[in-house]
C-alpha cells in the first residue's frame, strides 16, 4: 500500500521497521519517536490491518491545532537557522489566525 493511503496514526512498517503516520509527509519512529519524511508514493505494509488508532478530529480548530503543532515539532527538528526558525514560526502563527477567523 502506499504511504499516502494511510490515515494519520495508522502504524505501519517501512523497510522492517515500525512506524505511525503522523502527518501527510512525515512519520514517527514507534520507539524513538524520530521523524522521517516518507515520500506519498512509498509503498509500506499496515502493522496492524485495519487499525482504529488514527487521529480524528469532530472540529476543524482542532485540526488545525493539530497541524500547527506537528509543523511546529518538524521546524524545531529541522536545520534551519534559529531566525529561520522564528521566521517560520511566525508566519505559522500569522496564517492560524487567518484560518481560525474563516473557521469560526
Amino acid at each position: 500500500m502506499k504511504f499516502s493511503h494511510l490515515k494519520v496514526g495508522e502504524r505501519f512498517l517501512l523497510k522492517g521497521e515500525l512506524y505511525v503516520k503522523a502527518t501527510p509527509l512525515l512519520a514517527n519512529h514507534a520507539d524513538t519517536g524520530v521523524n522521517k519524511v516518507v515520500p506519498k508514493y512509498m509503498n509500506v505494509e499496515l502493522a496492524e490491518p485495519g487499525t482504529a488508532d488514527a487521529v480524528v478530529f469532530n472540529k476543524p480548530d482542532e485540526m488545525l491545532e493539530y497541524i500547527v503543532s506537528e509543523l511546529s515539532d518538524a521546524i524545531n527538528s529541522s536545520t534551519l537557522s534559529d531566525a529561520g526558525k522564528e521566521l517560520v514560526h511566525n508566519e505559522i502563527k500569522r496564517i492560524q489566525l487567518e484560518a481560525t477567523k474563516k473557521i469560526k
